[in-house]
């Protein structure tokens, strides 16, 4: 029977080209004694989720909350023992050897691809590439239901063949994970001693929910940009340093064009607590010009439409407190 089983298996597999099937064959995962790396294999199955989901639907791999949700519990199921180290930086960039998957860097930022050292973390990772997109004949085989099928079946029996995923299963934990890691992220309930992986799902949540809240509008300037390709000129900005405390929630949070958010975070801008605009006078600049900072001088902060969204007072307290340059 198992003889039957493996001919038709093989048969089937055919549905996807033989380049494809030899390159999702030889993703070469890490061995650690003697049990195989779920990242790479987790990573792919994450995005096969997604396009099987609706939430992916072209070849453009945003980093989102829900494609670390997914890879995280995907990549624990194949393989508890990396229950506590599953990170979704490493396989981001570690997989581009297989050419099936393909970053895109920020502009200015092609040589780091190029750099033996993998990045320290997502946050890391998200300072120079702006998304991954996969091979022409991945994409393909994503976009079509029974290919996808025969890929994922094909990595799970070829890497982990004493899996017993499902996908049903998967969905079942990673929804309400998700929604757990937002209440936290609005609410503001961050727990000093939480699981580290947790910090990757809520930091993404962090970049893509702050701008949003904000309906993509800089809080000080009022500058914003709607973009059918998820192109952003406005950034999510801590009120208080992430390394200090790791606190990824929306009153942490404030929504600031790039210029704005670098001023913001050197000490030239700080925000009182009836949220006006403070601006620093340790600096020379040209105050005729359109572009200075003292234009905004005691402006009123452009607050998100709910109350229980705006940073918060002790936050920005700190700031001014540590950061804001007084005379």
């Amino acid at each position: 029977m198992r003889l039957i089983a493996r001919v038709v298996q093989t048969k089937t597999d055919r549905n996807l080209t033989q380049h494809l099937q030899k390159q999702l064959l030889n993703l070469r995962p890490n061995q650690k004694h003697g049990s195989t790396s779920p990242h790479k294999i987790a990573l792919l199955l994450a995005v096969a989720q997604m396009f099987q989901e609706g939430l992916i639907i072209e070849n453009r791999i945003e980093f989102s909350a829900e494609l670390v949700a997914y890879f995280q519990k995907i990549g624990l199921k194949l393989s508890p023992d990396y229950g506590n180290q599953l990170f979704i930086h490493m396989p981001i960039y570690h997989l581009k050897s297989s050419g099936i998957w393909h970053l895109k860097t920020i502009p200015g930022y092609e040589r780091m691809l190029t750099s033996s050292n993998s990045p320290k973390s997502l946050k890391a990772l998200n300072e120079y590439i702006e998304y991954a997109w996969l091979s022409p004949e991945l994409y393909q085989a994503m976009l079509n239901p029974i290919e996808r099928e025969l890929l994922r079946a094909l990595l799970i029996r070829h890497y982990f063949p004493n899996s017993t995923l499902s996908y049903q299963k998967i969905n079942a934990v990673t929804k309400p994970y998700l929604e757990l890691q937002e209440n936290k992220f609005l609410n503001g309930a961050v727990e000093e001693s939480e699981d580290e992986m947790e910090y990757e799902v809520r930091g993404t949540l962090f970049k893509q929910r702050v701008p949003k809240i904000y309906e993509y509008r800089c809080a000080i300037s009022g500058l914003q940009v709607s973009s059918t390709k998820s192109v952003s000129m406005v950034d999510a900005c801590h009120i208080q340093p992430w390394s200090l405390n790791h606190i990824d929630t929306i009153q942490n949070g404030i929504c600031l064009t790039p210029t704005l958010h670098r001023a913001f975070d050197r000490g030239l801008i700080g925000i009182s607590d009836d949220y006006k605009v403070i601006i620093s006078e340790t600096f020379i600049e040209d105050k005729n010009s359109s572009y200075s900072l003292s234009q905004f001088n005691r402006k009123p902060l452009l607050l998100p439409e709910r109350k229980e969204f705006a940073p918060s007072i002790d936050f920005l307290t700190w700031h001014r407190k540590n950061t804001f340059q007084l005379l």
